[in-house]
């Protein structure tokens, strides 16, 4: 059976926004990278740690990301104020702010 040109068409750009726009990240040139996630953070020992400095009042607007750092995969937590990211990992660990704007999407 031959799908009709049209279905074809209509299944393509229904498809294609997810399929090449993936999540913001920005890279370094020692391989390091931060990905931003759109899903709310809901790691606990994450969430811990935000509460325990002081930010209980922020936490529904962290956000998950993924840090990768010298070769070792971290989940991590953000959030953006004034156009600076802020992220916290798992360990509890903060990077340094970084400007939002420097963000890619990474496409596939």
């Amino acid at each position: 059976m031959k799908l009709p040109l049209w279905v074809v068409v209509l299944i393509y750009l229904s498809c294609w926004p997810a399929a090449v726009l993936a999540d913001p990240v920005l890279a370094a040139q020692n391989g390091d990278s931060l990905t931003l996630h759109s899903t709310p953070c809901e790691n606990s020992a994450i969430l811990a740690h935000i509460v325990a400095t002081g930010g209980g009042h922020l936490l529904d607007r962290f956000k998950s990301a993924t840090l990768l750092y010298r070769g070792q995969t971290l989940r991590s937590c953000w959030i953006e104020n004034e156009g600076w990211v802020y992220s916290i990992d798992e360990n509890g660990d903060r990077l340094e702010p970084l400007l939002k704007a420097d963000f890619k999407e990474k496409t596939i």
